[in-house]
């Protein structure tokens, strides 16, 4: 407590360095720990399932769309389940919507239906009832299990459910035979692939169905499994990538092309995070080494001023153990100040994240600074303690023992030191600028990417209205008209899913009878849009012309095309008045619009068509010029006024909408972009403060050389040349290693080419200008040393 002590007086007596220490070290520890809590909460703590890391989702990609998961077809689902699966269970599970009509208005149930395995895949049990040993028969009400929070808040946890029969709309009879267990989430986070319907909505559901899974009849959809003792993901990859030749050799027409993939459930849960948190504790990991290095600048030049007095200590009998530890005491009370002031800096990254990534909550919720990050932060104050504290000590011991002839060879040492931490925080900080540049590019790329549709200014409503069709374009006509009358709407659409919602995913053939491209086509994206779905989204026609409202009564519906169906299956000619046969009748293409990224910004568009259609489970798009901050309560509030019926799941803006698409690249830009900064500012100041020493410690010098003639310039000249060629060291080592991370951080950019490398020479550059600003200073204050001051001071 002794040496605490004496170190706390010490280190206040010097307040600058010691503010600036404690600033730096809490800067380096702030970001680690942030980054520690991604990373031990995304990849390291337990699914919320048991042997959660065992759970695979099983989904099948194409040849004709690398990249793009989909369902499992039933004789896919046979297969797996004939083959000498590594899966000790597995099951297939579909979304599910349900409505209840209740007195005055209807209540819409989100769920899933799933095959009595999903029990024994998730290893749960009901909390109340048991999952049949056979299901009702064809004709009977389906079993239900109903979700636990569903159950409390509509029937009081009553254990009379059990047995209950439930009626819904559409005549849909169900029988609850259990009640699910207490804040199960499932899907966990993020659903596993763009769905249909109720689109996989992740987090509790209202219930579960239960589908027979009979041999021979696999309903197929998407499929879950466990792996069996001893088996892991990639051998499961193998056994279901065999699994799939056989097929393709047995049934060319149908699965030529389609291949099963096993994707671990910890990794379909993060998406592109589960590659971004490790390269973003990469860069952390540089920040805190670039905060070490200035803080063992700084030990290091104040160590080296106080000579004198180390001398004096020694020559009144103090060991040369006590002058360590205490040394070692004050990098301790920095340390420790450091990694506190670093957990508040966590803390405030955590609240900075959960505001970035708001629908994300699932997922930003696993990153808590908890006790292990405590733990770490002490272990790291531990470990900076004795390299920044301990190392500069008993480097200066050496020193220390010297005899005083020799003095200007210690100083050159430690002006030499001090160079070399400079190099190579100004290298750490041109390798991370480099990569921030990168993915900051990268992801103005994408934004700029024209989706070909403009998003600003546009509101979606997921708002069903479930009543038969005809009765729910004549409601969602009366909508229009009200909504029109709102100040500030310009055009107002539906369509039945809104672009990068992933809500459906509808395909299907059209077949053209003649022309260079006759024949039927491979599956195109379709959406069925009304009213004016193209104004609101403002997406051009090319040709021909949109849809009307009579379009929607038409028998002989007619079809539009994008631009990129019309060049591929239209060379040389215009589409308009052509003939295509699709679901089952020939369809008039009437018109050409621009093509549109409606999946995800970062896929290309594709041939895509558009039939009219309207019914009760269409999106509303609303596209506002004006009173943009009060729409949303404007759109609910004439949603409610038109029918009670309507059930709002949501209103969002369109821009909200897109930004979220792209959250994994923002976080990874923004972090990157945060570190850069950081680590530009301080290699900024630990190469103004070792300038600063140099100053100090060669005034005599500088004397010396005015006495002799030397100009104030040539004096300035001489210390800008110094911190230039350090800067030029690290600058070059840096320039290397930003080569070698820009390579590395392909797989995370869109659309990189070569040209990309721009972002290495313009790190250095700026680094380049960070070295020549914090040489000024102490170059104008060496180049005004007096001669008669420097005297004074010998």
């Amino acid at each position: 407590m002794i040496d605490l002590r004496l170190a706390w007086r010490r280190l206040a007596a010097s307040p600058m360095v010691f503010g600036a220490a404690v600033l730096t070290l809490a800067l380096g520890m702030g970001v680690n720990a942030l980054l520690f809590s991604a990373t031990s909460g995304l990849l390291l703590k337990p699914l919320p399932f048991q042997d959660g890391d065992a759970l695979a989702w099983l989904l099948t990609e194409t040849a004709a769309k690398p990249g793009v998961r989909e369902t499992t077809t039933g004789e896919e689902g046979e297969a797996v389940a004939r083959s000498t699966s590594p899966y000790e269970a597995t099951a297939a599970v579909g979304d599910s919507a349900l409505v209840r009509e209740l007195e005055r208005s209807h209540q819409r149930w989100r769920g899933l239906w799933a095959t009595t395995g999903l029990f024994q895949v998730l290893k749960i049990a009901p909390a109340l009832g048991a999952v049949p040993p056979t299901l009702p028969p064809d004709g009977a009400p389906r079993a239900m299990v109903i979700g636990n929070a569903r159950w409390q808040r509509d029937f009081g946890a009553d254990p009379g459910i059990i047995g209950r029969e439930l009626a819904f709309a559409d005549n849909k009879r169900f029988v609850v035979v259990g009640v699910l267990p207490p804040a199960l989430e499932f899907p966990f986070a993020r659903p596993p692939h763009p769905g249909h319907g109720a689109g996989f909505l992740p987090g509790e559901q209202d219930y579960w169905i239960l589908a027979p899974d009979p041999p021979g009849g696999h309903p197929g959809g998407v499929m879950i499994g466990r792996l069996g003792s001893g088996q892991d993901h990639p051998r499961a990859q193998a056994v279901l990538s065999a699994v799939s030749a056989q097929l393709a050799r047995e049934h060319p027409a149908s699965h030529a092309g389609r291949t099963l993939v096993n994707v671990p459930l910890r990794q379909q849960i993060l998406g592109p995070l589960s590659r971004a948190v490790p390269l973003l504790q990469a860069f952390a990991v540089l920040v805190l080494a670039i905060a070490c290095a200035n803080l063992a600048s700084l030990l290091i030049a104040r160590g080296a001023t106080r000579t004198d007095e180390v001398t004096v200590r020694l020559a009144l009998g103090a060991r040369l153990s006590d002058l360590v530890r205490l040394r070692a005491a004050e990098a301790f009370v920095i340390s420790v100040l450091g990694a506190g002031a670093g957990l508040g800096i966590a803390w405030i990254g955590r609240a900075w994240l959960a505001r970035l990534a708001p629908r994300h909550e699932a997922l930003v919720g696993r990153i808590t600074i908890d006790a292990g990050v405590v733990l770490a932060l002490g272990g790291a104050a531990v470990l900076v303690t004795f390299a920044c504290g301990v190392f500069p000590a008993l480097w200066r011991r050496r020193s220390a023992m010297l005899p005083a002839h020799a003095s200007r060879v210690t100083r050159s040492d430690v002006r030499r030191s001090l160079r070399t931490l400079v190099a190579c925080q100004i290298a750490l900080s041109v390798t991370l600028a480099a990569s921030a540049l990168l993915l900051g590019r990268s992801l103005q790329r994408l934004l700029d990417t024209d989706p070909g549709y403009r998003t600003e200014g546009v509101f979606a409503a997921d708002a069903i209205l479930y009543v038969p069709t005809r009765e729910a374009q004549v409601v969602m006509g009366d909508l229009v008209t009200r909504l029109r009358a709102v100040p500030g709407v310009d055009a107002v659409g539906f369509v039945h899913s809104t672009p990068l919602t992933g809500k459906w995913i509808v395909r299907d053939t059209f077949e053209i009878l003649d022309g260079l491209a006759q024949g039927r086509t491979r599956e195109l994206p379709g959406s069925f849009v009304a009213h004016d779905y193209f104004r609101a989204m403002q997406i051009p026609i090319v040709a021909g012309r949109g849809f009307s409202e009579a379009d929607l009564s038409r028998r002989d519906y007619p079809i539009i095309i994008n631009d990129i169906a019309a060049r591929q299956y239209f060379p040389g000619r215009s589409p308009i008045g052509e003939r295509v046969r699709i679901t089952g009748a020939l369809r008039e293409i009437v018109g050409v619009v621009g093509a549109t990224r409606d999946l995800a910004l970062d896929m290309p568009a594709e041939p895509q068509w558009y039939l009219p259609g309207l019914s009760g489970t269409s999106e509303l798009v609303v596209r506002a010029t004006a009173g943009l901050a009060t729409m949303p309560a404007a759109l609910r509030r004439e949603i409610a006024a038109t029918d009670p019926r309507f059930i709002v799941q949501r209103i969002d803006a369109l821009d909200g909408i897109a930004s979220d698409t792209v959250m994994e690249r923002r976080l990874a830009a923004r972090l990157a972009g945060i570190f850069a900064g950081l680590a530009i500012v301080v290699a900024g100041l630990g190469l103004y403060g070792v300038l600063s020493f140099s100053v100090a410690q060669r005034r005599r010098e500088f004397a010396i050389r005015a006495a002799v003639g030397a100009t104030r310039g040539a004096i300035a000249r001489l210390l800008v040349g110094d911190g230039l060629r350090a800067g030029a060291i690290g600058i070059g080592v840096g320039m290397l290693a930003g080569a070698a991370a820009a390579r590395e951080l392909r797989p995370f950019l869109y659309e990189t080419v070569n040209a990309d490398l721009w972002a290495v020479p313009l790190a250095a550059a700026l680094l380049l200008g960070v070295s020549l600003a914090a040489s000024i200073g102490p170059a104008l204050r060496g180049a005004a040393t007096s001669v008669v001051t420097a005297l004074r001071r010998e």
